[in-house]
């Protein structure tokens, strides 16, 4: 637990309850820690005299967890210059491993509605298709890589002058939304309701990603006239 309350009760009742630790605020306490508090049976047997707490920073200078040093001698004043240093390396540390988390996490959610979605989605680069999920396997009657393999012109209809406008507009606005007509591998023509977008990789790689739903699954289309 951090605390910023110099509040010796609160410590004795967070260690007592379970706690790993309690950092109370940047305190050296250079009498016996078990005379502060007798009813921790751990500090006694042991025979804990100092306590040192330091809070662990992220590089916006935000509390991501506290550094707690426990000694059963006196902790010298110079000591805090010491473990203050390694706090700095440790809170660098932790926040690095908390990034390294939140994109795991982020890209296994990425990965769950990639592979759920009721939309086909592509992830493309230049004229190679990356990526394709189930249902754009299922539109698109190929397998995922074969879909690698072939590129994106084999699943496009080239006399849709739609193709050209979306192209178009995508080089300049950097995305596109609207109808385009693709073609299956049975040969079987149908119109999507495409929404994409150009962007870069973790890596810098230029690539595109590209939803699309079958109109022919949609409901609410109105009815040609």
């Amino acid at each position: 637990m951090l605390t910023g309350l110099d509040d010796d009760q609160l410590a004795a009742r967070v260690v007592r309850g379970g706690a790993q630790d309690c950092l109370v605020k940047g305190r050296i306490d250079s009498d016996r820690l078990h005379k502060h508090f007798p009813s921790i049976e751990a500090f006694t047997r042991l025979g804990l005299e100092s306590y040192l707490g330091i809070p662990l920073r992220n590089s916006q200078g935000k509390v991501i967890g506290s550094l707690c040093v426990l000694d059963d001698k006196p902790m010298p004043v110079e000591s805090r210059t010491i473990i203050r240093i390694f706090a700095a390396r440790a809170g660098a540390e932790l926040e690095r491993l908390q990034a390294e988390r939140a994109l795991k996490e982020s890209e296994e959610r990425y990965r769950t509605l990639f592979e759920s979605s009721n939309d086909a989605i592509l992830v493309t680069s230049n004229d190679q298709i990356l990526a394709a999920n189930p249902e754009a396997c299922r539109v698109l009657g190929r397998t995922e890589e074969e879909l690698t393999q072939i590129g994106n012109y084999a699943i496009i209809d080239k006399t849709d002058s739609q193709w050209n406008v979306a192209m178009e507009e995508r080089i300049r606005a950097g995305k596109f939304k609207g109808e385009l007509t693709f073609v299956a591998k049975d040969g079987n023509r149908f119109t999507g309701d495409v929404s994409t977008i150009r962007h870069r990789s973790k890596d810098g790689l230029c690539q595109g990603t590209w939803i699309i739903r079958d109109m022919a699954y949609c409901p609410d289309r109105p009815s040609a006239p």
